[in-house]
């Protein structure tokens, strides 16, 4: 088994686990390359986006500004808003769309075409964009972007595959925070046998939460897609040269989804 950051029982616990869920020794994968954890959430990103928009973005890694009780909720995360990726539509950057005609142009020249309809800029250069521009994007109603734009939000880790799958699965905290195994939602049943492989019962449940059924994944926890997939809202860095999948997560139904890529 891999070295883990803490010689304690519980990362070696944590480590071994992970390796289930991976289907392989954590030692398999590259050392040299970075593991960047992704999320992308349908609300989040307009709250973001108004952020971005009125100036109040702290492009130094952020925590979320909104407590959630969700046991799963991105607020438990650090947001690594320089290195996100921001996706928006040939519309919203045409000159007659909703940045109008100098804010358009000035995105748009910072880039990258991800297909003929779509571009992708980075946080930073999104950030660095609106405070140049100020005085031009003062009457821009972030409600004009609304399914003109989506936010890959990159979770700041330590670039280890090890801490990406622990930001990932909620456990960057110890077995006190775990959360148990609901009584009304079902384990798919692949995972269901695979999990059996992780001794310690309170950290089988909580995985399990974050691996159920479809169905329940609706409503409750995260279906687990399983390793080196992805849903379709990483499309775009899953086509980037150097960009490997390496386990992905869907939330609700269509609201949230997350990814772990190796990177180089």
């Amino acid at each position: 088994m891999t070295a883990v950051p803490d010689s304690e029982a519980w990362g070696r616990e944590l480590a071994g686990a992970f390796e289930v869920l991976l289907g392989k020794p954590l030692d398999a994968f590259r050392a040299g390359p970075e593991y960047a954890l992704y999320h992308w959430n349908d609300m989040l990103q307009y709250d973001i986006l108004e952020d971005f928009l009125a100036g109040t973005a702290d492009q130094d890694a952020t925590a979320a500004a909104e407590a959630d009780d969700h046991p799963f909720s991105p607020d438990e995360w650090t947001f690594d808003h320089g290195r996100s990726i921001w996706l928006f539509t040939e519309d919203a950057l045409d000159a007659e769309g909703p940045f109008g005609e100098t804010v358009g142009a000035a995105l748009k020249a910072v880039s990258t075409a991800v297909d003929d309809s779509e571009y992708a800029v980075s946080g930073v250069d999104f950030a660095r964009v609106l405070a140049e521009h100020r005085d031009a994007i003062d009457g821009i109603d972030g409600e004009e972007l609304v399914g003109e734009v989506s936010l890959l939000l990159r979770i700041d880790t330590d670039g280890t595959l090890f801490d990406a799958m622990r930001a990932a699965t909620w456990t960057t905290g110890g077995p006190e925070t775990l959360v148990a195994l609901d009584d009304d939602v079902k384990v798919a049943p692949e995972w269901a046998e695979k999990l059996l492989g992780v001794p310690d019962v309170r950290l089988r449940g909580h995985l399990g939460m974050l691996s159920l059924c479809a169905q329940d994944a609706r409503s409750d926890g995260a279906y687990y897609l399983g390793p080196g997939d992805h849903s379709g809202d990483f499309a775009s860095i899953a086509r980037r040269p150097g960009h490997q999948p390496v386990a992905g997560w869907e939330f609700g139904e269509g609201q949230a989804s997350s990814v772990i890529f190796q990177v180089g």
